[in-house]
């Protein structure tokens, strides 16, 4: 018999939107969403599976996943101590999720969100837990697409106690506060994966994947009609993209100024 052991972590339950409707086309070979769904599934699998937050972890809070469907799971053991030195999984699966966020909004999808903390008996194969049943929970309840916090995983977050490398949480700048809630600073700039770019700046790596996040975002308004949930998910994502580029200071790259209407 499999030996069952919960212990506390961070979870994340992520859900790529308007998935369904992609796949339908998807399943018919030879169309450009056919060849994009390819693209799609290796792009996760292989960022999923690639850490380079390892490099400043150690290996026991490296984050476990389960990619199905339209669904990712993402979780970490919340605390951990290596020779001396404090790591939270908190942060650890928030870096994982973000990455993974930018780099569907960069292939045109969405992501919505929930992250929480609690016990979880995370496998290779299925999880099982309060922990994962929270996250999804928050999940289900953001009609926003953004990773937010839920009342646990933020009171952690805006506490003083838990720590990462020596300092508190609150100190850190992968999450932020937006529209009352702590959520998951997807757009941030150290999230766009510079190795391809070698001996560029930091702001020559991040205008174009900007850019890129625009211009998908653009063009779904333009082919999503007014009032309807998928366009109100885009505009959405228009104002918070605004925000980041005020956030971080991204001048090379122009703000919406007005919402594109459908064609």
């Amino acid at each position: 018999m499999e030996k069952i052991e919960f212990e506390e972590r961070a979870v994340a339950f992520l859900d790529i939107l308007g998935f369904k409707d992609f796949i339908a086309k998807a399943e018919q070979a030879g169309t450009n969403e056919h060849m994009k769904f390819g693209e799609l599934i290796e792009v996760i699998n292989n960022h999923v599976k690639f850490d380079n937050y390892e490099l400043t972890t150690p290996e026991q809070l490296h984050p476990a996943y389960i990619f199905i469907s339209d669904s990712i799971v993402v979780s970490a053991p919340l605390r951990n101590n290596n020779n001396g030195t404090t790591y939270s999984g908190l942060i650890t699966v928030t870096v994982k999720v973000a990455q993974i966020s930018l780099k569907l909004l960069e292939m045109g999808f969405l992501i919505r969100g929930g992250i929480s903390v609690g016990n979880v008996c995370h496998s290779d194969g299925n999880i099982f837990g309060t922990g994962y049943i929270d996250a999804f929970k928050a999940e289900q309840q953001s009609c926003h697409p953004r990773i937010v916090y839920d009342v646990k995983a933020a009171s952690l977050i805006s506490g003083t106690s838990e720590l990462h490398f020596g300092y508190p949480l609150n100190s850190y700048h992968v999450w932020i506060e937006y529209e009352g809630q702590w959520v998951a600073d997807t757009l941030h700039p150290i999230y766009v994966d510079d190795s391809y770019y070698p001996g560029k700046r930091i702001d020559e790596i991040t205008a174009p994947v900007f850019e890129k996040c625009k211009s998908n975002i653009n063009s779904a308004l333009k082919a999503c009609p007014l009032g309807s949930p998928p366009r109100g998910k885009w505009e959405w994502m228009a104002g918070f993209f605004n925000a980041a580029l005020r956030r971080h200071s991204i001048n090379s790259v122009s703000p919406f100024i007005d919402i594109p209407l459908p064609d």
